[in-house]
């Protein structure tokens, strides 16, 4: 057996799939042995998981958050050994339990938008936004510009408040909170922090747009957003639309 085959074997059996395995009997039988490894995986990931749904754990109790949590690490392993950015693909691990989303059927929006915070502060920088760099050129210049992203910047939308639940979760206070209605976001994140902005939909039309297609082609009503996203930090350095296209 190569060492590749003996850590696949060894990983699946973790993940509750038993593989033969070159184990010997000790004080303890082979599949206690490797029963307490496959403990202290499933918690670890468990743990792992708590961290970085925090609300969400906090929405679903404890006990349920728990078993899911288990649930996702026996079907999600880690792709790598880093486990500070494991944890993708848990709102789905929720969408695929009728227990738990019918009941709670934000919980798995709760949960994308935890992880595209986590997502956000693991992104690399951006070079800022200079506004200086557009004021300097000439209006057909200016035209022909198109504004791409910030790296840790993203548009949240969602079938659900999830911002005001969030943030009731955090506070305790739930009085008057409204979670059925659909929500529009601005994620950045800066200095690991993550701020978030309310956004309308000509916000949301510029930000879906300006990455490739040049200024001289929005609307008066999406330029008039230009400036208010660039003050959210939404935006790097600009390009010309030739250099967006490439």
């Amino acid at each position: 057996m190569t060492l590749a085959t003996l850590q696949q074997a060894f990983a699946a059996t973790l993940r509750d799939d038993p593989q033969p395995l070159p184990i010997k009997d000790g004080r303890l039988a082979a599949d206690k042995r490797v029963q307490i490894y496959r403990n202290h995986y499933v918690v670890t990931l468990t743990d792992t998981l708590k961290c970085v749904y925090p609300k969400t754990c906090a929405l679903l109790g404890e006990a349920c958050f728990d078993a899911v949590a288990r649930h996702h690490a026996m079907v999600h392993p880690p792709q790598t050994g880093v486990v500070e950015d494991y944890g993708a693909q848990f709102d789905a691990t929720l969408r695929a339990l009728p227990n738990i989303i019918e009941p709670v059927p934000c919980c798995a929006e709760l949960a994308r938008f935890e992880w595209a915070q986590v997502a956000l502060t693991l992104a690399p920088a951006s070079p800022p936004f200079e506004g200086s760099a557009l004021a300097s050129l000439s209006p057909e210049q200016q035209a022909q510009v198109c504004l791409p992203l910030n790296h840790q910047a993203r548009l949240f939308e969602s079938d659900y408040a999830v911002s005001d639940l969030w943030q009731a979760i955090a506070t305790e206070q739930f009085e008057g909170l409204v979670v059925e209605k659909p929500q529009a976001l601005l994620l950045v994140a800066h200095h690991d922090k993550v701020h978030w902005y309310a956004l309308n939909t000509h916000h949301v039309s510029v930000l879906k747009t300006c990455p490739h297609t040049p200024l001289g082609a929005l609307s008066e009503a999406q330029l008039a957003c230009v400036s208010e996203l660039a003050a959210m930090n939404a935006f790097t350095t600009p390009t010309t639309a030739y250099t967006a296209k490439e």
